[in-house]
Parts: structure tokens; sequence; C-alpha cells
């Protein structure tokens, strides 16, 4: 099986760099993933995409560090998954097995990994605002048409390609400048230590040749790295920017939107009610929707203002707005409505989950948000108390972060 990891996830399980491998036709499709490391809430997941259908898991990523720990979250976490959507277990032991002998590679088609900013954009939503679990957040990510697809959904596809049953192809050997995974069976808890420094060993490897590498030849070093079998090409991570400017209005509501933001339509409840449908449709055109975040488009602005103007509660346009601020600097407008909407919520696990964004939506700018809403609450309130929690709980957090994650 080969596994594809963006940058960002390769130094968090200590497999950077890694060489580029071609995606091969001929090997079994299922065998083929790509992983990408995000965070919500100070949480990070992972999102484990199959390369052919887009078929996606999103797991939990503390305490795995490792090559070997990430395949083997990953095999569980698929084993679980598809077991629970109805495949036979036997037929996903099967499947599954070849993980024992994963290759690490690069990421290397830009389609796959803008596909998997679209469902990292998803999950964020659902995971955050939505406090979805995981598997949740994974079963509506395959039920969603895809435009890579087609507009067909990863979970079809998936199930096509599963139905097929192509064994993986373990012809040939392996190639010496990629990180593999020796078949392991599962082995008791105090041999872990040595299996752990199989792992580091094998990083410390590649790293040392890189390093000599550098040092040696400094003024070519991309050249010296491909005698030893690597692979060069430019680093795929977070490049939305190509797939944004090349979005289009796809209908009517999309080209209002547009027409809107570029300032050839007033401001209206119509324009309001078609963004709110257009982030509820089933295929939402995020790209198009993003440019005009990373722009800071004033309209764009002005609508969510708008609608909180007119609906001061709802957790959408907040997390919207939180979002805006990432790309124009609105403290003073986030803070005012998101300490609003905390003091008109009368539900008190909505109103959990808004201190909650508000706190991580304003701390980086180094505003107290539970301290802020703490000072409005009475000591014997339900809101008081939820707070006082919170800060507990945040307090509790920052202790358990200096320690080592787990191994």
């Amino acid at each position: 099986m080969i596994l594809r990891l963006t940058a960002k996830l390769a130094q968090k399980i200590g497999l950077d760099p890694l060489p580029a491998l071609p995606y091969d036709k001929g090997r079994n499709p299922l065998l083929d993933w790509h992983a990408h490391l995000f965070t919500v809430q100070r949480t990070h997941y992972i999102l484990a995409t199959n390369t052919a259908s887009l078929y996606s898991l999103v797991m939990l990523g503390r305490g795995i560090t490792m090559g070997r720990q990430f395949a083997q979250a990953l095999s569980d976490g698929l084993q679980d998954f598809l077991t629970g959507q109805g495949y036979q277990p036997n037929a996903v032991m099967t499947l599954l097995s070849p993980v024992q002998d994963a290759i690490f590679a690069k990421t290397t088609d830009r389609r796959v990994l803008g596909s998997m900013n679209d469902l990292i954009f998803q999950s964020k939503i659902r995971l955050g605002e939505g406090q979805q679990t995981p598997f949740a957040v994974s079963y509506y990510l395959n039920e969603t048409p895809m435009s890579y697809l087609k507009y067909r959904s990863p979970k079809d596809l998936f199930q096509e390609l599963f139905r097929q049953g192509g064994k993986p192809s373990d012809q040939g050997q392996k190639p010496n400048n990629v990180i593999y995974l020796e078949k392991f069976k599962p082995v008791a808890q105090d041999n872990g230590p040595v299996l752990a420094d199989y792992d580091r060993l094998q990083s410390e490897l590649i790293r040392d040749k890189v390093r000599e590498i550098f040092r040696a030849h400094p003024r070519d070093p991309v050249a010296e790295m491909e005698k030893l079998g690597f692979t060069y090409c430019e680093d795929d991570t977070e490049d939305e920017a190509k797939e944004e400017r090349n979005a289009r209005p796809e209908n009517r509501r999309q080209r209002d939107l547009v027409a809107y933001f570029e300032g050839r339509k007033p401001l209206s409840e119509e324009i309001f009610a078609g963004y709110s449908e257009e982030k509820a449709a089933e295929k939402p055109n995020y790209p198009l929707i993003r440019r005009y975040y990373k722009a800071s488009n004033k309209h764009l602005k002005a609508l969510l203002l708008y609608g909180l103007e007119h609906h001061p509660g709802r957790i959408d346009l907040l997390s919207d707005l939180a979002f805006f601020h990432e790309f124009e600097n609105c403290l003073r407008l986030l803070i005012d409505h998101y300490t609003q909407a905390c003091m008109e919520q009368c539900n008190l696990d909505t109103f959990t989950g808004l201190a909650k964004d508000f706190y991580y939506s304003t701390s980086p700018n180094g505003y107290e948000a539970y301290e802020a809403l703490r000072e409005l609450f009475g000591p014997e309130t339900a809101k008081r108390k939820i707070i006082d929690s919170l800060i507990a709980e945040e307090e509790g957090g920052a202790e358990d972060s200096s320690r080592p994650l787990d191994s």
C-alpha cells in the first residue's frame, strides 16, 4: 500500500523528506491513499483519502508520531469504518493486509489535493460548529458528489472498485529510497520500544543521507538526491490558488453572488438567501466562495454583517465571520457579535459550543473570551458555571500540552 503524505503530516510523524512515486495504474487502486493533517479547535485530525475514489476517513491525530503508528491507526480505522458500513469483515481484512508493508511517499496529484482541501473545509465545519464525530463526518464526506469524480460520490466509486476485488500487486523489489514497514504481527506492549527504535532509525538514515548531500553539494542538492533515486517535485500542500482562480459560477445563484461580490448587484435579502442556500447546497462551489474570503472582499463582509444583524445567533454566520477575520482583522466586530450571541442563547449545550468557538476564534489575537464572558454572568447562573468549567478544562489542556504525546 502506498501512503502519500503532505509535508505537514510527514513532518509530524518524522518521515520528511519523502520521495515522489508516480501513480501506478497497474496496482490495485484501493491501495493508494493520500493523507493530510489539519486542526480544528486545537485538536489535530488526519484526513486519509483514497486516490482513485476520494473515499475518505477522518481520524484523530493525537498520539500518532511515527509512520508505523499512522499505518496501524489507518488500518484499524478503516476496518471499523468499513465494517460499520456493511462491508464483510473478512473482505476488509484482506484489503487492508498490505498496510503492513506500507510505502510512504510524497503527494504528487494536485487534483486530489484540491478535492481534499474541499473535504477538509467541510470537515472543519462539521467537527467544529456541528460537533460531529470523525466517523459521522467521514460518512457525510463519502456521500458528497465530487467534481473530480464527475459528480459521483466517493462511496459509490469505492463500492464499485471494491466489488471488482483486484488483488494488490506485490511483485517487484521495493525501492530502497522509500521508508516502508516490514510485516509485523500484534506484539506485546513491552516490545513497543523496539519497534519505536526501528522506526526512528529508518527515519534517521534518510535524514542523514539528505543532510550529507546538502552539506557536500550546497549549490545543487537536487541533482545529487536524484542520483540516489529520489524524484524532485514542488510541494503540493495548501495549493488552492489555482483552483480558486479557475472557479466559475455554475448556476444562476452563484452568478448573482459573484455579481454582488464584484459590486454589480446591491445587497438584498435575496442575495443573503442565495448565499445561505449555496452553503447548504448538495454541491457548493467552495473554491468560488473561498476566493472572495481570501481577497477580504468588502461586499462579502457586508453580507455577513447583514446576516448577523438579522440573525444574531446563527452559528454558521459567526464561523464565517471568524473565517473572514483570518484574512482581514475584524476582531472588534467578532467580539461584539459573539458576545451578543452568547448572551441571547438560551440552550445551554449550544451556548457551550458558542463559547468555545468564541474563545478559539479570538485567542490568537490575545483576547480572553472566557474571562470576558465570566464577567457577564452571575456566580450562581448556569452560564457562569459552564464558563468556569471551560476555563478549568482549558487550563488542564495547557498542562497536558506541555507533556510528550503518547507513543
